[in-house]
């Protein structure tokens, strides 16, 4: 089952007013790919962005969490 897209866009609108601790559980849990990519953005800890792109079942979130990764390490 998909979430409804108004109510993705709504929790999407939302993820600049996120705390850290939040962020970090929605780019583990979240169910929408498209939030946890929206999620990773924000995100310092290289160990969450390293976990994400080895653990994430989808490809485009992994990709992205490791080309954050190695924005970080140049």
């Amino acid at each position: 089952m998909t979430t409804p897209p108004v109510l993705l866009q709504e929790r999407l609108s939302k993820v600049p007013l996120l705390d850290a601790e939040l962020i970090t559980y929605l780019a583990h849990h979240a169910k929408e790919a498209e939030l946890r990519l929206a999620v990773l953005e924000r995100i310092e800890d290289e160990t969450v962005l390293a976990q994400a792109a080895i653990n994430d079942h989808t490809a485009s979130v992994r990709l992205a969490a490791l080309e954050r990764v190695h924005q970080r390490l140049r």
